[in-house]
């Protein structure tokens, strides 16, 4: 019977080393994820800017934006590119630089609150490019691609980052 009681003993001892074993690991594995997955929301970030604000250069001088896919002036001279007389591009600026300084400063929980109002947006002007204007402006859809990608990645900062 002590040789049970003691191979039972042994036994659970085992099962807690696992299991110290594996949370250490996940320990391990999120400090080294995140700040890879910081890093890419700010490059995103950067990118993201840069985008918008090479949009809103073309706005403020009325020159014709480089576009390969279509005209993309009837897109960024649209009735939809501004809110409230504001250019889109403002916002956009506004929007990255925000996720900049969320990322920066580890407020996971409201850089993915931002980044889902910041997909929806990108969906209903994605949807205006497509069914209301007819004309697709490869500035735009690169902003949307790269708000989905900061949606993707603050997904991912949620799940393994700490706040």
């Amino acid at each position: 019977m002590v040789n049970d009681k003691d191979q039972v003993s042994k036994l659970n001892q085992k099962k807690q080393a696992v299991t110290n074993n594996e949370t250490e690991s996940v320990a391990t594995t999120t400090k080294t994820r995140q700040p890879v997955f910081r890093k890419t929301l700010m490059v995103l970030a950067v990118l993201g800017m840069l985008v918008s604000g090479y949009m809103f250069y073309a706005k403020l001088n009325t020159s014709a934006l480089v576009c390969g896919i279509s005209p993309c002036y009837t897109v960024n001279e649209s009735q939809y590119s501004y809110l409230f007389g504001i250019p889109l591009s403002v916002y956009g600026i506004a929007f990255y630089l925000m996720v900049f300084l969320l990322a920066l400063v580890k407020k996971y929980k409201v850089l993915f609150a931002f980044s889902v109002f910041g997909v929806l947006f990108s969906a209903y002007l994605t949807y205006l490019e497509f069914f209301v204007i007819y004309a697709w402006c490869q500035w735009c859809i690169a902003s949307a691609i790269l708000t989905v990608l900061i949606f993707a990645v603050s997904l991912l900062l949620l799940k393994f980052g700490k706040e």
